[in-house]
């Protein structure tokens, strides 16, 4: 079994250094890429904390159920940062975590016993209902659904987007291409509804701007947003900006541009979303929109472990736009 030294080694930090970050000591002086590297390489190597002999007491848990894989978790790290923030809750609260993938063996009868459960990511109607009737006690995170007896924690995407275009057109970009992604819920894989998608096109109907054939629609990853990119450069006829559903597909389709020898925002600009570590480094630094997604696992924790049986609520939490330098003026 994995230790502190092993990951010591393999993230070139101390282990004392591994401990403070996994035990989210926010005192500790450290970037934010080592405390992911240190997070990914506990996750890869399959770390289990040692409990104290006080938490070992503890009767409380909190179950975790996570709709996508580990890869896709650190591909964009908005699931990521939503697990982290329920398990420095729990860490802080001498809460018991226990983890399960959608479709795990054991996952039923970790939900069932659990005192809370916090449901990470996108499922279907059918899922929510299987669930909640294995624990009450549950809230979903990163999910709309029109159930009104589902607990739910999500964005605020018809803001967030709305400031994104507002922006936008406040610098002179009326032709607008958008890069998305699409999710697939439920055993029958239907597809999700793309909230971001819908603000973008309804704000462009309104403002009579032009985005026709300028609509682009892969996965939330690099890769697609590098693809995605080429294929809108190779159409030609460009918009003057694009605005990306998600920070890694925007990198990617930056990473394109500069490959083709298009200047970022000389020539394109550039919007993203999720405002992850790494979009401050990109070149330029990008502009995008910071989801409270720490913030929204620390609520999801705190709410199941204070709130049993109480009556479902909807919350939703607003975004903000992060102005940097990949978008121009016109």
């Amino acid at each position: 079994m994995a230790n502190l030294k092993d990951i010591a080694q393999m993230s070139g930090v101390s282990s004392a250094t591994v401990s403070r970050v996994l035990n989210h000591d926010e005192t500790l002086s450290v970037s934010e890429d080592t405390r992911e590297k240190i997070f990914e390489i506990a996750n890869q190597l399959g770390y289990v904390k040692k409990q104290k002999a006080k938490a070992a007491k503890q009767t409380r848990s909190i179950a975790i159920i996570e709709w996508c894989t580990l890869e896709q978790e650190l591909e964009d790290m908005y699931y990521l940062n939503i697990r982290l923030g329920v398990e420095k809750y729990c860490t802080m609260k001498g809460i018991e975590i226990n983890r399960f993938y959608k479709g795990d063996a054991n996952m039923r009868m970790g939900v069932e016993n659990a005192y809370g459960v916090v449901g990470i990511g996108k499922f279907s109607h059918e899922e929510a209902m299987e669930f909640k009737k294995l624990n009450s006690n549950i809230i979903f995170t990163a999910m709309i659904t029109s159930e009104i007896n589902v607990t739910t924690i999500s964005l605020d995407f018809e803001n967030a987007v709305l400031d994104v275009m507002e922006y936008l057109l406040s610098c002179g970009h009326k032709r607008v291409g958008y890069l998305g992604g699409k999710e697939y819920v439920g055993r029958k894989q239907e597809l999700y509804h793309e909230k971001r998608r819908e603000g973008f096109l309804e704000y462009c109907q309104e403002h009579h701007l032009d985005c026709e054939g300028n609509i682009y629609e892969e996965e939330f990853t690099t890769d697609s947003g590098y693809r995605m990119m080429v294929q809108a450069i190779k159409k030609g006829n460009m918009p003057t900006a694009f605005f990306c559903a998600s920070d890694a597909i925007a990198i990617g389709a930056m990473s394109a541009l500069h490959e083709y020898g298009i200047e970022v925002p000389e020539q394109i600009s550039i919007v993203g979303f999720n405002n992850i570590n790494n979009s401050k480094f990109t070149s330029p630094p990008m502009t995008t929109v910071d989801t409270p997604t720490l913030e929204m696992g620390l609520f999801a924790a705190e709410y199941v472990a204070k709130h049993r049986e109480r009556i479902p609520i909807r919350v939703v939490m607003p975004c903000k736009l992060e102005i940097r330098k990949s978008v121009k003026k016109l």
